[in-house]
């Protein structure tokens, strides 16, 4: 697998929120360095996946050459909106909460990121860190066949199920240990999808 640079973005899970030094221990700065390649880590705390959608195309569309880059997206909880991170903080008010409309609006981020990613033959992974969007019981099953499961994973993965339970994770960030753990299935689904 030939990497020239990983570009990653996210949500704390993504930036390596709680740990002692973030930028040398988070999953992406692990992986990066274990495949030997240049890190673009664009995690922030309270990403929101709308941000993330739009982060990502323009970071992509502004490079002339994107000859071996591989994107990681580590999609969030639905909820969050951009402009509760940037405007509002976290006083977002209830009166804008729409779960239904927030898990469609982000399967659709999802779908035509995918699409995009591919038209411009950029190899690409979703991971679901902590919060499983394709898994909500209250999808139009069509729309979820849309997204290509095969470049998918988390937020459990088969073989890891003891190392890595986001049940136990969650609500707090993953410590060193599972960051590592983290970049190990990472790297191996990379390893499955681009040889």
């Amino acid at each position: 697998m030939k990497i020239k640079r990983l570009y990653t973005i996210g949500d704390s899970w993504t930036y390596g929120d709680e740990l002692d030094n973030p930028i040398e221990e988070s999953w992406p700065s692990v992986l990066s360095k274990d495949i030997g390649c240049e890190l673009v880590n664009e995690g922030v705390n309270g990403g929101s996946n709308d941000w993330m959608f739009r982060r990502t195309v323009e970071w992509v569309s502004k490079h002339k050459s994107i000859d071996g880059v591989i994107v990681i997206v580590g999609w969030s909880e639905p909820n969050r909106r951009e402009e509760n991170d940037f405007l509002l903080g976290d006083e977002i008010p209830d009166l804008f909460l729409n779960d239904r409309l927030s898990h469609k609006k982000s399967i659709c981020y999802m779908i035509t990121l995918q699409e995009f990613l591919k038209s411009k033959n950029i190899k690409y992974l979703f991971f679901y860190p902590w919060y499983d969007l394709i898994d909500w019981p209250k999808f139009n099953k069509k729309i979820l066949k849309q997204i290509d499961k095969k470049y998918c994973i988390g937020p459990y993965v088969k073989g890891y199920e003891k190392e890595y339970n986001v049940d136990d994770i969650v609500p707090s960030h993953p410590n060193k240990k599972e960051h590592k753990i983290m970049t190990k299935f990472i790297k191996e689904k990379l390893v499955e999808l681009y040889g």
